[in-house]
């Protein structure tokens, strides 16, 4: 039997503090557009280039990161 597995918390190395302080800042008092850091687009860059979907007949569409 092929055993499968899921983490339940998917670390792609984005600190939380910089997520909370983004979300939390005033659009209208910024000096301008803000752009995430360089490690923030790195990590959802490798994190997209190990996502696979497919599609399968019997339940759907099955998600998988591959390391």
């Amino acid at each position: 039997m092929i055993k499968t597995t899921t983490t339940e918390i998917m670390n792609l190395g984005i600190d939380s503090e910089d997520l909370l302080r983004y979300a939390n800042e005033d659009p209208s008092t910024s000096s301008g557009p803000q752009e995430p850091r360089q490690h923030v687009i790195d990590a959802l860059l490798r994190f997209s280039r190990s996502l696979e979907i497919k599609r399968s007949a019997t339940i759907g569409t099955i998600e998988h990161v591959t390391n």
